[in-house]
């Protein structure tokens, strides 16, 4: 489910359980390829590039709560759950086993990961969820 799914119905729906992802921003992304492209010297390097912190989806639904001041929760739910409430939506099977499969990823620990290639190649701190959902309302 969106993040505007979850505001609207106050239940952020997940089959990660525990799992973490490093989330990025789209403008970290980009700041920190303008970085590698004009200053060059990671020839040959993998540059793992994530957010500041590793969160769950509890996270991210405590901070929609935080940035809209209405209560939004994390609500647990199966594999099986998960897959049958996206395709009630119309979302097309492709879409469903790839958005529960990163549901299994997540709780595999796959994405429980940050670095701080960001602060490294652009001399700055990489955006927080939360700082971003209160500099991006109109995502919600």
């Amino acid at each position: 489910m969106s993040t505007g799914g979850a505001v609207a119905t106050g239940v952020l729906p997940s089959n990660a359980g525990d799992g973490r992802v490093g989330h990025i921003t789209r403008d970290d992304s980009a700041a920190v390829v303008a970085a590698v492209l004009a200053e060059g010297g990671c020839e040959g390097e993998l540059l793992e590039v994530t957010g500041p912190e590793a969160v769950s989806d509890a996270d991210v639904a405590d901070a929609l709560a935080q940035v809209t001041g209405r209560p939004i929760r994390c609500e647990q739910v199966s594999d099986a759950d998960l897959a049958a409430a996206l395709s009630g939506r119309g979302l097309p099977e492709m879409y469903v086993r790839g958005w529960t499969g990163l549901g299994t990823y997540k709780r595999a620990g796959w994405f429980d990961v940050t670095t701080h290639a960001v602060e490294r190649l652009t001399g700055r701190e990489p955006t927080s969820i939360a700082d971003y959902f209160a500099a991006h309302p109109e995502t919600l």
